[in-house]
């Protein structure tokens, strides 16, 4: 039974299941960063395209 919960407690890596998880955990929370770091780059180039072509077109 030991055994069992010991292999179950290991992780792909050969880490501990903690370790594992933390390691899952920070490379899916860098990913939802930079995948919002992104949109939001391109709502900003936009909105900046945007205003420069309604300032152009005002003056």
């Amino acid at each position: 039974m030991l055994n069992i919960s010991r292999f179950c407690l290991r992780g792909r890596t050969g880490h501990s299941f903690l370790q594992d998880f933390l390691f899952r955990v920070t490379r899916l929370k860098n990913m939802l960063f930079y995948c919002c770091y992104q949109m939001w780059f391109n709502v900003f180039v936009t909105a900046g395209d945007y205003i420069s072509v309604k300032v152009d077109l005002f003056f």
